[in-house]
């Protein structure tokens, strides 16, 4: 099962994106360091406690996964108001340590599952003891941060070098279900959405987030029911494929993201 997340940016969109098939509804308080990490023209969430409450009263039946700010600077009170909120999940960023999490789950004591974001490199070396710890339920592998933090151009590199491949072994390993990365519509993005569609499927992940470029337009007028439904479709075919064509498929995700680099690189020269 392939659960597709979002963010939803009012109770409208999040209404028509259930309707569609969305499984997950993603609210979003970290704030701590984000724009010093990302750069200025990063996008940084406003959602607040308040929404939280209204997203839970307005939809009782979907699932909920609130992300925090990190451990480091977690205030107790956002915490618990978290933990009071309903949800289902909560998820960990910017994590630097086993011991990050150790104290989140400690936190916890059993009252939400966690989700570790691995997001670092510090994080990713560590992930075989951090998806081992009780209390986490599942991992998700953040490529926007990661590739920063790794000092690389494109966000998909690690995608595209093994590396996230090798991170879902271990967490496969431990038993812990996993997802990664965002997607824009099939046949958009900077790399093409099916590519990265593809990828999820050969490896086992469990999870997407539907990402703001999938919003573009879902400010207007947008068919949430036919795109959705196009992912459920996609999955169901890419689920079918022979072990030498997944193969292809994802030689053909190296070769975009080469291109996209390399282009990257030239475009750099120029400036």
């Amino acid at each position: 099962m392939m659960h597709l997340m979002l963010i939803p940016e009012s109770a409208e969109m999040a209404q028509a994106a259930r309707s569609a098939g969305i499984d997950r509804l993603f609210l979003d308080l970290e704030r701590a360091g984000k724009q010093a990490r990302q750069g200025t023209g990063t996008w940084i969430s406003t959602q607040s406690m308040e929404d939280i409450a209204r997203y839970r009263d307005a939809f009782p039946d979907t699932h909920i996964l609130v992300r925090t700010d990190p451990w480091s600077d977690l205030p107790p009170e956002q915490l618990e108001g978290v933990l009071a909120a309903g949800v289902q999940q909560v998820m960990l960023p910017m994590i630097h340590s086993a011991e990050d999490v150790e104290a989140m789950c400690s936190a916890l004591a059993g009252r939400l599952p966690l989700v570790p974001l691995i997001e670092t490199v510090a994080s990713a070396e560590a992930l075989k003891q951090i998806a081992a710890f009780d209390g986490v339920e599942e991992v998700y592998f953040g490529l926007n941060d990661l590739h920063l933090d790794r000092g690389d151009s494109f966000m998909f590199q690690p995608l595209a070098d093994g590396t996230v491949e090798r991170l879902a072994s271990v967490a496969k390993t431990v038993g812990k279900p996993f997802g990664f990365g965002g997607m824009a519509r099939l046949g958009h993005g900077d790399l093409d959405a099916e590519l990265i569609l593809a990828e999820h499927v050969r490896l086992g992940s469990t999870s997407v987030m539907l990402s703001r470029k999938f919003k573009d337009r879902a400010t207007g007028p947008f068919d949430w029911q036919g795109e959705i439904g196009r992912i459920r479709r996609a999955v169901e075919r890419l689920s079918r494929r022979s072990t030498d064509e997944a193969e292809n498929d994802r030689l053909r995700l190296v070769e975009a993201v080469e291109r996209i680099v390399q282009r990257q690189a030239a475009d750099r020269e120029q400036a």
